[in-house]
């Protein structure tokens, strides 16, 4: 028997059985875990009440044996985000960041770097005054980056040579020239403000990642790259982008 301790983003709740429900939390400490919290019972009402989806809570958690699941045995918000609840474009890209976020993140890892930039992009939902694309595109590039796919932006990746570069490589991250490109599946056009673009998200100090100016096509054209970047990088299809993309928003 253990009793941790640790405080994370509640990502994902489904039902198990009749009277509990299975919690997907990304930590700082321990990566992606999974917990039950119960729904009735003896102060079960009240974690559950506490377990909202999209909180940041602290936890005490019961671990018994080698089990990978654990029990909640008492939860409090921090913050909860309350504000996504209130806008129906807000709450869908949210749950992006948490689908995305729980794909790629592993248990027994450190993923404290992804959970504030988990954490930063839910804030910036909830104040309104940054479009929801920017944030998206950060999200994403930044996330590849943390976890291993930084991209090579400095010289082509077929003659190595440092200019030149007009294409993207959607598969390996790599910048390309026009003749070395010529031919490959999945490379997108790019010029050196979105290279520049890129290059700062993905190196820049984290306090700042949010911190640029690009205008409506800039960013719309770099969303529509980076979100089919992230989706050959990771190897999945996101079921809430396509949603968000139904919904025109």
């Amino acid at each position: 028997m253990a009793l941790i301790e640790t405080e994370g983003l509640i990502t994902k709740s489904v039902k198990y059985g009749d009277f509990s429900n299975i919690l997907t939390i990304i930590t700082r400490d321990m990566g992606k875990i999974s917990a039950v919290v119960n729904r009735g019972g003896n102060g079960g009402r009240s974690k559950f009440t506490s377990a909202r989806l999209f909180s940041y809570n602290k936890f005490v958690l019961y671990k018994s044996g080698d089990k990978s699941l654990m029990r909640v045995n008492e939860t409090s918000i921090t913050e909860p985000f309350g504000a996504l609840q209130d806008s129906l474009e807000n709450l869908s890209y949210a749950a992006y960041f948490a689908e995305a976020a729980n794909k790629i993140t592993t248990e027994n890892t450190d993923a404290a770097e992804l959970l504030q930039l988990l954490l930063n992009s839910l804030f910036l939902l909830c104040k309104n005054k940054m479009p929801r694309k920017k944030i998206k595109l950060v999200f994403e590039l930044r996330a590849l980056a943390v976890e291993g796919y930084m991209p090579d932006l400095e010289n082509c990746g077929g003659c190595g040579r440092p200019d030149g570069l007009v294409r993207f490589g959607l598969r390996d991250g790599s910048s390309y020239c026009a003749e070395c490109a010529e031919g490959m599946p999945d490379c997108a056009e790019i010029n050196d403000f979105c290279r520049d673009v890129i290059e700062y998200i993905c190196t820049a100090d984290p306090k700042k990642i949010f911190s640029f100016s690009i205008s409506d096509d800039a960013l719309r054209y770099l969303g529509e790259i980076s979100e089919r970047y992230f989706e050959i990088q990771i190897g999945h299809r996101f079921k809430t982008l396509n949603y968000i993309k139904t919904l025109g928003i």
